[in-house]
């Protein structure tokens, strides 16, 4: 409360600048394509978008490679950079609503981040929230009273049986009503297996 206005602001810029000097990308692929970017004349607001969305997804502890790999796509393709920033933007949220969905699932940071994984991968092939809003529902009703092993496996091969359906054209809608009717039907994992 004693310190000035100009002070404060000063606070602010130096806590903002030291902030961004402990989260800069260190990946070599998050460089390369920072590097790509300058080449492919991006704008300095949107090379600050996209670092951003890198810095983000580190706190998040989400995997930056979907990301550097959108803008580079963009790049190879000759998109024009607004549309690669917005591209970029869909990938994170992608990321962290499936990231956010696997949290509710089980509380083992590693299991999270491997059923994050591969339900972001899900929604990359065509999965939509609201069907698998559905799944997580019957899938965290069946694994709460599950063994804990029994439990890991049921999630992990149910959510590596949804991207496999994904990827091979499988309708959202029809994904979801079959993944719901086998988890209904107390389906083990071994039954779920992809």
């Amino acid at each position: 409360a004693d310190l000035s206005n100009e002070e404060s602001t000063q606070l602010n810029f130096q806590q903002e600048a030291v902030t961004q000097n402990q989260a800069q990308v260190k990946s070599d692929d998050a460089t390369a394509m920072l590097q790509a970017m300058q080449r492919y004349r991006f704008t300095h607001e949107n090379t600050l978008r996209v670092r951003r969305m890198l810095q983000d997804t580190q706190q998040q502890e989400l995997p930056t490679t979907p990301i550097t790999d959108k803008v580079s796509e963009g790049i190879a393709k000759k998109i024009d950079e607004d549309t690669i920033v917005r591209a970029a933007r869909r990938v994170l949220e992608r990321y962290q609503n499936a990231y956010r969905q696997a949290n509710t699932l089980t509380t083992d940071k590693q299991l999270a981040r491997q059923l994050g994984r591969t339900l972001a991968e899900a929604y990359t092939a065509g999965v939509k929230d609201e069907d698998c809003a559905r799944i997580m529902t019957r899938l965290r009703t069946r694994t709460r009273t599950a063994e804990q092993q029994e439990g890991k496996e049921l999630m992990t091969r149910t959510m590596a049986t949804v991207r496999v359906m994904a990827r091979r054209g499988v309708s959202s809608t029809t994904i979801s009503d079959v993944i719901e009717n086998g988890l209904q039907h107390d389906y083990q994992a071994r039954e779920m297996y992809s």
